[in-house]
Formats: structure tokens, C-alpha cells, sequence
């Protein structure tokens, strides 16, 4: 039996994004003062797991029961324009004062059964369970006159979700485990209700969908693994996409993969994926409009390389590689042939981390290429600066991990790192309560910490 609570409290001035102009004079500064987020959340689980030992044609068996909840609430509070065409500018004094208090809970449940039947030449591992999900949410959001203190009530909103799902899997092991095949199949049932209480318009978005996977995996030899595999996912609108993209219909996607991992001596690795994902009915933003579409189908494919070493004669210094191809592009609608939004066609990262004792120096770095933020792919950015190509970055980390004592089987652990190493300047598009704008990225930033366990 197992049990977990955690707490988590926040209080946070948020920078927000910044106009053109403001960000070409100093990207450090900030122009939205009033901006800032509250959160409270407290989140609980048990879990009860019970082997259940050989019963009937089952060599093996384990019941798991996990139960979980969360309580949480948020309140963003941001400055803002009463002009739509002002709402969200960063250069201009804000008019109104927003608060946007949501308050959440959610309850769930996942009994789960694991059988396992060895018969000789072949071997099953089946998995099956049901997760069955409870969830209500209110969304206030209301408007104070910083000129005359008059409050408005904006929206009154009550989402109310209930959902499960079905599943259940068989990896099937042959010629000694080398082949293993697994076929799986998922049911996913929802029921999403909103309600206005301010007008008391109510609607639903229901999802009913079955989700085939099947996955194939081959140990080859004591160096060589090769695996492939075809699954269809789900995503259901989530709930500001409900409200601001008309009730919009769950993103579906077939994911295919297939790979190889390669070990030809201690210390070395190479791995090589290649995979496509096509979307149907892929949801997107409008960061202009703040409004949500379905951006109809869309095709990601791509090919992943990661390379790990650690020289024979250092085994305590380890360095790795890796670089990403994405294509990501519109298979239909106004944009057809044009790119995903928010996505870089080439990514890399690059790693070193060398160990001695108690002692652990680690050098990480990553790097993405430019992307587009609207659907159109428009380079130049407009006047509020909600659109517009966004620029390549490579930023350097560093870590040092430092063990400062050990008791018994207690450990103090202690951290410094400084992300952003050379102070790289680079931005994003607004986000959320700030969307119009470049959203700065951080510069250098030094953390410190502890970590004890016992």
C-alpha cells in the first residue's frame, strides 16, 4: 500500500510579452506591472498493488488499484485595453484590471490486472485495466475599471467532465523473448458538458473512440535491437477550446515508428528513429483572434539520431549527441503545404557530464531552428506583433552536483546550476494572458538547491 500528498503553493509577478519596440530597447524589461498568478493545488494518490502469485494457466499475476485526486485553484490578474484591437498591446497603459479565479477538481480511479503465462516456446504478458475520471471546473472572469472601480462579470463558465477508458494489451514473447509482439487496443468514452450560467446556454462534446495499436520488437543480437510500431491516439478539445473554437472535434492521429538501437561496445551507443504522424483534424490557435480551429489534416514526419559514448580508458566522462528532423506540414485547407506552426525543422543537442567521487559536472546545450506562429507561415511580423517567423536559438547550460553527506541510508545532495550560460537572447511569440508581443526567453539564471532523502 502506498500513499502520496503533495502540496504546492505560488505567487508569481509575471513579465509578460513585450512590443517590438520595447524589446529591440531592452528585452529585460518589463511594461505589463500588473500582471501576476496565484495557485494552490493539492494532489493525493493511493495505490494498492497485491500479487496475486500462480492461479489457473497464469505463471504469474499482480492486481494494482491507484486512486488519485486534485484540488487546485489559479487566478491569473492582468492589465488590459477595453478597445479589441488594444486588448492584449504591452506598449500601451492598461485600462482594466482582469482576474481570471478557476477552481478544479478531479477524482479518478484505475484498477489494473497484469497476467503473465509462460508455456515454453511462447510467453504473454497481458495488461488490462479501466481508468474512470471525475472532473469539474468554474471559470470566472471579471473585468475592474482601473479609471472608475466599476466590476464587470465577463464570464461565468462550468465545465463538467466524466470519462473512461478501456484497455487491454498482450506482449507476446517468442524464440526466447527475442520477438516480442504486442498488439493493443484502448476505448476512450467522454462526456464534456459545458454550461453558461450567465445566459444558461448549455452544450456537450462527447467523444466515443477506439484506439488499435500494435508494436513489434526484435532483439537481434547482443548488439542489435530493431522495433516498430503503429498506434492511433487521441486528443480531446480541451476547455477554452470548447468555448473559443465552437465546440471543436477531437484531434485524431495514426503515429507510425520504427527504429534501431546499436551497442556495438560498452560505453557506446547509437540509436536511429524515423516516424510519421497523421493528424486529422489537428487543433491549432489563432494567436491574433485568440480563437481555436481545426486545422484539418496534417502530416509530422522526421528521423531522430542520438549518439552516447564514454572513452574506454574515462569511463567517468560521458558525451552524447543527438539531432532531429522535423517535417511538419498542412495537408489541407487554405494552407495546404505549409508548415505546422510552432515547429523547427532541425533540432540538436549536445551533452557532456564527467564524474569523480561525491562530484558530478555536467554540460548540456540545444538548439532549434526557426518556426512560424500562425498557419499562414507569414515571416514578417504585423503590428502587434502576434505573428511573424520566430528566430533559431542555441542555448548552453551547466550543472554542478555535489554530494555533501551521507547517514545511514539518508543523503544530503546539493546543486548549483546556471541555465542560459552565455546570456543567448532570443524571444518567443506572447502566450495566454499575454499573447501579443515577444515573449523574451530568460537569460542567465543561476538556481541552487538541496535535495534530502531518507
Amino acid at each position: 500500500l502506498k500513499a502520496d500528498v503533495q502540496r504546492y503553493v505560488a505567487n508569481m509577478d509575471m513579465a509578460g510579452a513585450l512590443s517590438v519596440a520595447d524589446y529591440e530597447e531592452n528585452p529585460r524589461q518589463a511594461t505589463r506591472p500588473l500582471d501576476r498568478f496565484t495557485g494552490r493545488t493539492t494532489r493525493a494518490s493511493l495505490t494498492w498493488q497485491q500479487d496475486l502469485g500462480a492461479w489457473g494457466p497464469f505463471d504469474q499475476s499482480q492486481f494494482t488499484w491507484t486512486n488519485f485526486s486534485a484540488d487546485s485553484s489559479r487566478n491569473f490578474i492582468v492589465g488590459m485595453r477595453r478597445l479589441a484591437t488594444e486588448t492584449w498591446r504591452p506598449d500601451l497603459a492598461p485600462q482594466l484590471l482582469q482576474s481570471a479565479p478557476r477552481g478544479f477538481k478531479v477524482y479518478g480511479s484505475e484498477p489494473r490486472i497484469a497476467l503473465h503465462v509462460d508455456s515454453g516456446n511462447v510467453t504473454q504478458q497481458w495488461t488490462a485495466g479501466v481508468r474512470a475520471v471525475r472532473e469539474d471546473i468554474d471559470f470566472l472572469v471579471g473585468n475592474t475599471g482601473l479609471d472608475n472601480g466599476v466590476y464587470t462579470l465577463v464570464r461565468n463558465w462550468q465545465f463538467k467532465d466524466r470519462a473512461w477508458s478501456a484497455y487491454v494489451s498482450d506482449a507476446i514473447g517468442l524464440f526466447n523473448d527475442r520477438l516480442t509482439v504486442t498488439p493493443g487496443l484502448r476505448y476512450e468514452h467522454l462526456n464534456s458538458t459545458y454550461l453558461n450560467r450567465a445566459n444558461g446556454i448549455s452544450t456537450q462534446n462527447n467523444v466515443r473512440n477506439a484506439l488499435p495499436g500494435l508494436t513489434v520488437g526484435y532483439k537481434a543480437s547482443s548488439q542489435w535491437y530493431v522495433y516498430a510500431d503503429a498506434q492511433r491516439s487521441l486528443r480531446a478539445p480541451q476547455v477554452t477550446q470548447i468555448i473559443y473554437g465552437d465546440n471543436l472535434d477531437s484531434e485524431l492521429a495514426w503515429n507510425y515508428e520504427a527504429g534501431a538501437r546499436y551497442t556495438p561496445v560498452e560505453g557506446t551507443s547509437i540509436n536511429l528513429d524515423v516516424y510519421r504522424i497523421d493528424f486529422d483534424k489537428q487543433i491549432q490557435l489563432d494567436n491574433t483572434t485568440r480563437t481555436y480551429a481545426n486545422l484539418g489534416k496534417t502530416r509530422h514526419q522526421g528521423a531522430e539520431l542520438e549518439l552516447e559514448w564514454s572513452p574506454p580508458s574515462l569511463r567517468a566522462l560521458k558525451l552524447s549527441a543527438g539531432y532531429a528532423y522535423l517535417d511538419a506540414s498542412q495537408q489541407s485547407g487554405q494552407y495546404a503545404g505549409r508548415r505546422v506552426p510552432y515547429t523547427s525543422r532541425n533540432q540538436l543537442n549536445l551533452g557532456a557530464s564527467y564524474s569523480r567521487g561525491d562530484t558530478v559536472v555536467a554540460l548540456t546545450s540545444y538548439y532549434f531552428s526557426k518556426a512560424y506562429s500562425d498557419a499562414a507561415n507569414t515571416v514578417r511580423e504585423n503590428a502587434i506583433a502576434s505573428v511573424g517567423q520566430l528566430p533559431s536559438y542555441w542555448v548552453w547550460n551547466m550543472q554542478f552536483t555535489q554530494m555533501l553527506m551521507r547517514a545511514g541510508s539518508s543523503t544530503l545532495k546539493g546543486t548549483l546550476a546556471v541555465n542560459n550560460l552565455f546570456d543567448r537572447r532570443y524571444w518567443y511569440r506572447g502566450i495566454d494572458t499575454s499573447p501579443w508581443g515577444r515573449q523574451p526567453a530568460p537569460g542567465r539564471t543561476v538556481t541552487a538547491g538541496v535535495e534530502l532523502a531518507f
